[in-house]
């Protein structure tokens, strides 16, 4: 009796199918997700960023930056820089914003043939950083977080400035930390800069609480650090001209 073979090939050719359907599907989904957390994270970076498709607010080119931070545009003076490429800033002690031609500061000294600029002694930087950079640590840069139980050293400078030093992980803080007690910052605490005394590669900088979302970090010389309480004032001046738009 004649018996018909199974059709084994056809078999063999409808199993590998499947098995390349599931793999195409996987690689799709894969795929998907790949996208979506790209997505996700350019719509995160697109926070702090300008972007590619953004709609600009009204402002004046000649006279005015925009910038965006934590979702929301500002505007600032052109005559301080540009936050999107580096900073606000302005001199100290005179005062003057980083990009006055008409009236240059004083105590810079451009940089020439055989001489580096001083820049770095004499400028009082504003970054604006998103808050998330900083998730954890903003009990090192309130005034708020100080206690008599962390505090290992403190003294008088002069009225309205105290400068102390504390406990930080069992061991004493390499920052002086100095006070403008007389001041209230945006956070309504007395604002505090982290001053390195005895390395003046790290200089002196301190963290605002500005906006939702912002945080301003101020860099400078530690050189000032004793002109602290006169140049929070400055840098509270420089930041009431910044607009949301």
């Amino acid at each position: 009796m004649f018996t018909r073979p199974k059709n084994t090939h056809i078999k063999t050719v409808d199993y590998f199918l499947r098995c390349g359907l599931a793999i195409f599907a996987a690689c799709m989904l894969t795929a998907c997700d790949a996208r979506h957390e790209e997505r996700e994270g350019m719509e995160a970076r697109c926070r702090y960023k300008i972007c590619e498709g953004d709609v600009f607010p009204a402002y004046d080119h000649n006279r005015e930056v925009v910038f965006k931070r934590n979702g929301d545009w500002f505007v600032a003076p052109r005559v301080y820089g540009d936050p999107n490429f580096g900073a606000l800033a302005f001199y100290w002690p005179s005062k003057r914003p980083l990009r006055d031609w008409k009236e240059p500061a004083p105590e810079l000294r451009p940089s020439s043939a055989n001489t580096l600029s001083n820049y770095p002694d004499v400028a009082i930087e504003l970054i604006f950083h998103p808050e998330h950079m900083f998730k954890g640590q903003e009990a090192s840069w309130t005034s708020g977080s100080l206690d008599k139980e962390t505090v290992v050293e403190g003294r008088h400078i002069r009225q309205g400035l105290e400068a102390v030093r504390i406990l930080e992980e069992g061991r004493t803080s390499r920052a002086t930390k100095y006070i403008a007690t007389d001041l209230r910052g945006f956070d309504d605490l007395p604002p505090m800069l982290n001053c390195y005394l005895e390395d003046s590669r790290n200089g002196a900088s301190a963290l605002l609480r500005w906006r939702d979302g912002v945080r301003v970090g101020i860099r400078m010389a530690n050189r000032h650090c004793g002109d602290w309480p006169e140049i929070y004032k400055e840098v509270a001046n420089v930041l009431n001209k910044v607009e949301r738009r």
